[in-house]
C-alpha cells in the first residue's frame, strides 16, 4: 500500500512538472511570435535607439490628480521618448496642460547612475542618484513594445502561459512575467492572429485610489521601415478609465532626434535640489525638508501634535509596473518617524492635508495606527473616507482654530481656486507664518515668479489682500525656501 502511494505521488509530481514545462514552452512560443511580428530579436537588438513623439490627452481624475475628484478632467498632453539599446541611456519628455492655464513641461534623463530632471517651466535641473540605473531606466523603456519584449526575452525564468482571453472582441494568447527587480507580475496580451502585443496589465496599490488595474493598450499597428511594425496609438487606463490617450506622430530608429534628447540646454546646467532636514522655524513649529522631494510640516502643542500633509510619490503610470514609489505609505511613514523623533511621547491628535491631490494625501493610511482626527473641508470628506475609512473626519467650511492656550493655529479654506475646488492654508497668527500647498511657489528669486504658475499665484496674492493677511513667511509643500509679501507684490505687479 505504501509503495502504491509513493508511485501515485511520483506520478502527480511528474504530471505537474510536465504541465509547468508545457506552460513555459507555450509562453516562449507566444513571446517569440510577438518578437517576430515586430521584426525579430536580432533586428531589434541591432538598432542603436528608438524614438517617438506623440500627442493626445491626459485625464487627471483617473490618477487622483483632478480639480474635482468627481469629474473627468481631460487636458492636452505631448510626449517624447528616446530609448537607447545600451541598457543605460534614456530620455523622456512630457508637456501636459494642468487644466488651470499652466503647463507641466519636464524631461527625465538617464545617462549614468543618476536620474536628471529638467523643468522647462521654471528653468531648473536637478540630479538624483538611483540605486538600480538600468532597472529604473527600463521602467520607461517598456512603453515601446519592441524594448519590452526584448527585456522579457532576456529574463524568461518567470514566464507563464495563461491561456486564451478575449480583449476588444478578439482572441488573445496571454503570458505572465515578473520583470527584473519587480514583485508585481505583468500580463501580456498577444493578438492570436497577428501575434502583435495588444496590451499589458497589472494590479497595484495606487495613492488616493487603492487597488488599481493598470492597462497599457497599443492599437492600430502599421508598417515601419526600420521596426517592421509600430502602433499608431496607445492609451493607459486605470481601473478602466483612460488616464492618457495619445497618437504617435513620429517614430524613428537611430535618429538625431534621439541623441538630442540627451543634451541639456547650456543655461540649465548646474542646477540641483539640496537635501533637507527637520528645522524648527518657530518655537514648536517644524518644517521638514526633502521627504521624497516634498516639504510637510508639523506643529507641537502642550499635549499633542498637528501634522500637515501625508506625502506620497505620485506614480508615473507610463513606467511599468508602478513600483518606483515602493510602499504607497513609505514617505508618510518617514514623516511620522521624524515627528516622533523630534517630539517624543506626544500623540498626533490632528491631521490636515492642504488639498485632495494624491501627493498631499496619498499616504493618509500611514496615519491609521496614530488614529488622528482628519480635519478637512466638506467637499473632500467622502473622498478621504473612502480611502481611509477607519479614520475620524471632521469638516469645517471657512476656518477652524486649534489652540491649547499657548499655541494657536488657524486652518483657513481659501475656497474655489485655479488648482482645486477647496484648499486649506495653515496660518500661525503669532509668527505670521503661513504654510500652503500648490497656491504659491518660490524656489529663489532667479526663477520667481514661475511662469507656469501664473494662474494660481495671482489668485493667492489677491486672496491674501482681500482677507487682509500679510504673512512674513510663506512656506510651501513643493518649495524648499519661503517667500514673503515682497514676492506677493511682485506677482500683483506682474498681472497689473
Amino acid at each position: 500500500m505504501k509503495k502504491a502511494f509513493i508511485l501515485l505521488l511520483c506520478a502527480i509530481c511528474l504530471i505537474s512538472v510536465r504541465d509547468s514545462q508545457a506552460q513555459n514552452t507555450d509562453a516562449l512560443r507566444v513571446l517569440n511570435s510577438g518578437l517576430q511580428a515586430l521584426g525579430g530579436e536580432a533586428k531589434i537588438k541591432g538598432l542603436k535607439s528608438i524614438y517617438f513623439s506623440a500627442k493626445g490627452t491626459e485625464n487627471g481624475t483617473s490618477g487622483a490628480q483632478a480639480y474635482d475628484p468627481g469629474k473627468e478632467s481631460p487636458t492636452a498632453h505631448e510626449e517624447k521618448l528616446a530609448v537607447f539599446n545600451d541598457g543605460i541611456r534614456l530620455a523622456y519628455e512630457l508637456k501636459t496642460d494642468r487644466g488651470d492655464g499652466t503647463t507641466r513641461w519636464r524631461r527625465f534623463m538617464f545617462t549614468d547612475t543618476r536620474r536628471i530632471t529638467v523643468d522647462f517651466g521654471i528653468k531648473s535641473v536637478y540630479a538624483v542618484p538611483i540605486k538600480h540605473p538600468s532597472i529604473d531606466r527600463s521602467q520607461d523603456a517598456r512603453r515601446i513594445p519592441h524594448m519590452l519584449l526584448l527585456e522579457v526575452s532576456a529574463n524568461p525564468s518567470t514566464l507563464q502561459y495563461l491561456g486564451i482571453r478575449s480583449f476588444e472582441n478578439r482572441e488573445h494568447e496571454v503570458i505572465s512575467v515578473t520583470l527584473p527587480n519587480a514583485k508585481i507580475p505583468v500580463s501580456l496580451y498577444f493578438d492570436k492572429q497577428t501575434h502583435l502585443l495588444t496590451k499589458y496589465e497589472y494590479s497595484t496599490d495606487f495613492p488616493g485610489i487603492g487597488t488599481a488595474l493598470i492597462e497599457y493598450v497599443f492599437s492600430g499597428y502599421r508598417p515601419h521601415p526600420n521596426l517592421d511594425r509600430f502602433p499608431a496609438a496607445h492609451s493607459i487606463r486605470i481601473n478602466g478609465k483612460i488616464w492618457r490617450d495619445v497618437k504617435f506622430e513620429q517614430v524613428l530608429a537611430d535618429s538625431d532626434e534621439a541623441a538630442a534628447m540627451l543634451q541639456l540646454p547650456p543655461e540649465l546646467e548646474g542646477f540641483i535640489t539640496p537635501p533637507g532636514t527637520v528645522k524648527e522655524i518657530a518655537k514648536g513649529v517644524y518644517f521638514v525638508y526633502g521627504v521624497g522631494g516634498y516639504q510637510p510640516m508639523f506643529v507641537e502643542f502642550k499635549d499633542f501634535v498637528l501634522a500637515v500633509e501625508a506625502p506620497a510619490a505620485h506614480p508615473s503610470v507610463e513606467e511599468t509596473p508602478v513600483e518606483t514609489i515602493g510602499d504607497v505609505n513609505s514617505l508618510t511613514e518617514e514623516f511620522i518617524a521624524l515627528i516622533k523623533k523630534t517630539v517624543p511621547n506626544k500623540p498626533i491628535r490632528y491631521f490636515v492635508a492642504t488639498h485632495c491631490h494624491s501627493d498631499h494625501m496619498g499616504g493618509l493610511r500611514a496615519f491609521v495606527p496614530e488614529n488622528p482626527t482628519v480635519l478637512t473641508t466638506p467637499g473632500n470628506k467622502t473622498f478621504y473616507s473612502r480611502f481611509a475609512p477607519s479614520l475620524k473626519i471632521e469638516t469645517f467650511d471657512k476656518a477652524r482654530t486649534i489652540s491649547d492656550g499657548e499655541r494657536t493655529v488657524e486652518l483657513i479654506n481659501v475656497g474655489p481656486n485655479p488648482h482645486t475646488g477647496e484648499n486649506i492654508v495653515v496660518y500661525l497668527p503669532r509668527e505670521k507664518y503661513m504654510f500652503q500647498g500648490d497656491l504659491f511657489y518660490f524656489n529663489g528669486d532667479l526663477t520667481f515668479p514661475a511662469r507656469d504658475r501664473m494662474t494660481v499665484m495671482p489668485f493667492f496674492a489677491g486672496w491674501l489682500k482681500k482677507n487682509n493677511l500679510s504673512p512674513v513667511r510663506i512656506y510651501g509643500f513643493h518649495s524648499t525656501v519661503y517667500g514673503t509679501m515682497e514676492h506677493i507684490e511682485k506677482i500683483l505687479e506682474k498681472v497689473r
